[in-house]
């Protein structure tokens, strides 16, 4: 509004939806899919597009570090394409003590995606710029805790429902990554509000929020 000198009041503002696909798996169904990508440990999952505003290379740091401070078995599950896979993203992997416990597994269909996901111990997206963020919902459909960055729409999107991090500090997200791992009642606290949080975020929503703004502005136009 600033930017471009736009009062606020005729701003309204359609959240996106998620896809309601994404819902708890059970504990059979979460134990068939550790086994399949993750050797049966539990794991982080990752969900997106393998770009440089994801910061992925921060994050890999970070699972390095927290493999080192907790040795810990959990592993970090990447989902999506590389489609700029930098070296910077390289370099972060190919330093890596714990390459076997990074698993690339590249684009899945969605029901399989659903599975991964809702099989993860917490998603970790902690990009240094989302629009929206939709796979913090997606995680929250399926019961599945959250780490995300403490900037952009990030915090707008997750409100208490997400643990924060501070995406440029990789120690940051070393310590939420120890903090989600080992804090089984955090977790639960997280799915919880997670719970409420998502229920602001439906495509039913976005419709109606979309035609009241539609229908404010014919009527303005209508009364002139």
């Amino acid at each position: 509004a600033s930017y471009y000198n736009i009062p606020h009041n005729i701003i309204d503002v359609a959240y996106n939806g998620a896809n309601e696909v994404f819902k708890p798996v059970s504990h059979s169904e979460k134990e068939s899919i550790k086994k399949k990508y993750a050797r049966g440990e539990d794991y982080f999952i990752y969900v997106g597009v393998l770009v440089p505003r994801k910061n992925i290379s921060r994050m890999i740091r970070a699972f390095t570090r927290f493999k080192d401070s907790s040795g810990s078995p959990v592993k970090l599950v990447i989902v999506g394409d590389k489609l700029f896979f930098t070296s910077e993203m390289k370099k972060a992997y190919n330093r890596s003590k714990y390459k076997e416990d990074i698993i690339f597994t590249g684009s899945l269909e969605q029901n399989e995606l659903k599975m991964v996901v809702g099989a993860a111990l917490s998603l970790i997206l902690v990009s240094c710029l989302e629009g929206f963020g939709i796979p913090i919902i997606e995680a929250m459909y399926a019961d599945v805790p959250v780490v995300t960055s403490n900037i952009s729409s990030m915090p707008e999107i997750a409100e208490d429902a997400a643990l924060l991090a501070d995406p440029y500090s990789i120690d940051s997200i070393k310590e939420a990554m120890l903090r989600i791992s080992s804090d089984e009642k955090l977790r639960k606290d997280l799915i919880i509000k997670g719970r409420s949080q998502r229920l602001k975020y439906s495509w039913d929503n976005s419709a109606k929020a979309i035609w009241s703004s539609i229908e404010k502005v014919a009527g303005s136009i209508k009364g002139k």
